[in-house]
């Protein structure tokens, strides 16, 4: 899913202390459609060869993972969002609260599952 907000943030941030008509020129997309996405006006991410040029001219404000993602292109996955160690809190944490409610340790892993599922569907928002 396209993230126009994340998608402008990361634009800005691409751009840095240049103007957009100064970066426009040096990745080679135009002045015009960048605006449209800092304005938020386009409901579509553009091509992943427009993103490469914006990722590479950004000079590694950006990374082409970062924008791609943006884009709606890769799927964003709370396994890569939070570090080994905040899952492993995590999986505790709930594992505590399922024992808590005496539930069995398939109830347990099928609540994990669906709690996993509904963190991700989170982060596609």
């Amino acid at each position: 899913m396209f993230q126009k907000e994340v998608f402008k943030e990361l634009i800005q941030k691409s751009i840095g202390d240049a103007n957009i008509t100064k970066f426009s020129k040096f990745s080679g997309v135009n002045r015009t459609y960048l605006s449209k996405f800092l304005n938020t006006k386009l409901h579509s991410p553009p091509s992943p060869n427009v993103i490469k040029r914006i990722a590479e001219s950004s000079q590694a404000r950006v990374s082409y993972e970062e924008l791609m993602e943006a884009g709606g292109y890769l799927e964003v996955n709370i396994n890569t969002l939070l570090t080994s160690q905040e899952l492993w809190i995590l999986k505790s944490c709930l594992s505590w609260y399922m024992q808590s409610r005496k539930c069995t340790d398939q109830e347990a892993s099928k609540e994990m599952n669906h709690l996993i599922d509904k963190m991700n569907k989170l982060c596609d928002e």
